[in-house]
């Protein structure tokens, strides 16, 4: 979850899809992603937060798991 806050917050999102599929193995939650990237919003601004967002809904969806 440190590493998808920190991909967001610098603009790197390319490369979240990627890390967002390594949740299934670590055990954090989509509810526990989206708290992570809530707290983007605050540091780091609303634009990466909502970019960040919709590519984690958007991987999430592809991986059939619901929101």
């Amino acid at each position: 979850m440190l590493t998808i806050a920190l991909l967001a917050a610098a603009g790197n999102f390319d490369e979240i899809p990627m890390h967002i599929r390594a949740t299934a193995n670590t055990g954090a939650s989509p509810t526990d992603v989206m708290e992570a990237l809530l707290h983007v919003a605050i540091y780091a601004g609303v634009p990466r937060a909502n970019r960040a967002i919709a590519i984690a809904r958007q991987t999430y969806e592809e991986m059939g798991v619901e929101l």
